[in-house]
């Protein structure tokens, strides 16, 4: 096996784990989360409207670092998920690292983003590194990033903003998270509901929705349970998830630093294999190949 299929190994180890691997969107998004400012117009009141107000401000940010930790259904177990990432929209610049402990098994993987570079770790001593634009084709970056793709386009700003599609917002009161004095609101909406909510969002930002209902679809959500603490000047401090699914969901996203600048940190080009020459169709049988495909 040759060094640059070994470190491919390396990454098709930690993939074959992290089926459900959280991660903020990519895209072409002019903004961090692409929410509309009003949600559905289902709900009303002072809650509601608070709750617009701060999906409104996240809609706006153009740089936000977080982290996800929770249990989601997977791919057929229930795995334990721990993420932190960053995003930058202008200029554009993705990170995350990301741990998936599932059924005695563990994985980590990071990915990073800048520019038309990508980097991507899966455990090995080396990362691989490829043009962005070499999986530009659907079907080409689905069998080279083992079907993950949507993991790595699902963006924690939008998830922040599926509360305003409840008809029920309710405000209960005070919490403090990260030291910091919040609101916490809370509501329950249906998928339908959430499908409802994407009407008149840009084209990218409905499909990572709809995939990301799917998902919740598939593992058997019908609706879920949402709470959003918001500090006073109207900013997302916290979000979390719920669903009585067929296997546990319980997923809580903290946003930690609020448009501070996300540069690129590109990893040391000693431990760098450089796989930018290839085509994308090798570059997809490469990982496809150390996957045993």
């Amino acid at each position: 096996m040759s060094h640059r299929t070994r470190t491919a190994a390396a990454l098709a180890v930690a993939a074959v784990v992290l089926t459900t691997a959280t991660a903020c969107a990519a895209g072409s998004s002019r903004r961090a989360g692409d929410m509309a400012p009003s949600g559905t117009g289902q709900a009303a009141g002072p809650a509601a409207a608070a709750v617009a107000r701060a999906v409104a401000k996240t809609d706006r940010l153009n740089s936000f670092a977080y982290t996800m930790r929770g249990r989601e259904p997977g791919d057929g177990i229930a795995e334990t998920v721990d993420t932190d990432g960053s995003l930058s929209v202008s200029p554009r610049t993705l990170r995350m690292r990301v741990n998936v402990a599932a059924d005695g098994d563990s994985g980590r993987m990071e990915l990073r983003k800048g520019g038309d570079a990508t980097f991507l770790w899966g455990g090995g001593k080396h990362w691989l590194k490829y043009k962005t634009a070499m999986l530009a084709d659907e079907q080409v970056r689905h069998q080279a990033l083992f079907g993950l793709e949507n993991e790595f386009e699902r963006n924690p700003a939008e998830e922040t903003g599926q509360l305003a599609a409840a008809p029920d917002i309710a405000r209960n009161g005070t919490e403090t998270v990260g030291g910091t004095t919040t609101v916490h609101y809370s509501g329950t909406a249906t998928l339908d509901q959430l499908r409802r909510a994407l009407l008149g969002k840009p084209r990218e930002a409905q499909l990572r929705g709809l995939r990301l209902i799917n998902r919740y679809t598939a593992w058997g959500v019908r609706s879920l349970n949402m709470d959003l603490w918001v500090d006073g000047q109207d900013r997302v401090r916290q979000f979390r998830t719920r669903a009585d699914a067929d296997r546990p969901l319980d997923m809580t996203t903290v946003i930690t630093r609020h448009d501070e600048p996300a540069p690129l940190q590109a990893p040391p080009t000693d431990r760098t294999e450089d796989l930018s020459d290839l085509t994308a169709i090798e570059l997809s049988k490469i990982l496809k190949q150390a996957q045993g495909g």
